[in-house]
Order: C-alpha cells, then structure tokens, then sequence
C-alpha cells in the first residue's frame, strides 16, 4: 500500500508493505486513517458517515 502522508495531494509517499480492503466503506477508511496517524473518531466525514453508510464499530484486521 502507498500512502501520503502529511498533507492530501501533496505529501510525502511512503509504502508501508500492506493491502487494505473491505465491504465496509467506513471501516477501510477508519483503518486507513488510523495507518496515517489519525484518530477516525476526529474526522467528521466518518463520524457522520457512522452507523449510516456502515460501521467504525468491531472493526477485524486479519494478518497474511
């Protein structure tokens, strides 16, 4: 997986060695966010997103 980190669009890249997927929208980004440093629960586009259009709750990682 290669992510940016700092800021969107303009940060630096860095490949962190995973994949993430998922059914669940909000639960890959709440993972997502958590891999960049952030808290998922601080981000209003999850929280609001929450319970609607699916779930930060009993989130499963499974290793390779």
């Amino acid at each position: 997986m290669l992510i940016l980190k700092g800021m969107h669009l303009a940060g630096t890249k860095k490949n962190i060695g995973l994949i993430l997927a998922g059914f669940d929208p909000v639960a890959v980004d709440a993972v997502g966010s958590e891999l960049l440093s952030h808290n998922p629960k601080n981000l209003e586009y999850l929280t609001l997103s929450d319970g609607l259009l699916g779930s930060m709750k009993n989130i499963e990682i499974l290793k390779g």
